[in-house]
């Protein structure tokens, strides 16, 4: 796989995480929800739309931190 390859999927990711997590916005958000409720529904909806294919991959550093980055976001 090449560079440009591997940058356009970590965008591609980007976008499908952003999706996920504006999908489920409202229950995140909401007062109803405990904490733990909420981190169950990010860790199952957002982070397998984001890290999708990505464990059997080798990433350069700047990768790796654009990942870092929008997990923590």
């Amino acid at each position: 796989m090449n560079q440009n390859s591997i940058q356009e999927e970590i965008k591609s990711r980007q976008k499908l995480g952003n999706a996920c997590y504006h999908s489920v916005q409202n229950l995140l958000y909401s007062s109803l929800q405990s904490k733990n409720i909420k981190i169950k529904i990010y860790r199952t909806i957002n982070l397998p739309a984001v890290l999708y294919r990505c464990e059997a991959r080798s990433f350069t550093l700047w990768e790796e931190r654009k990942l870092h980055a929008l997990l923590n976001k």
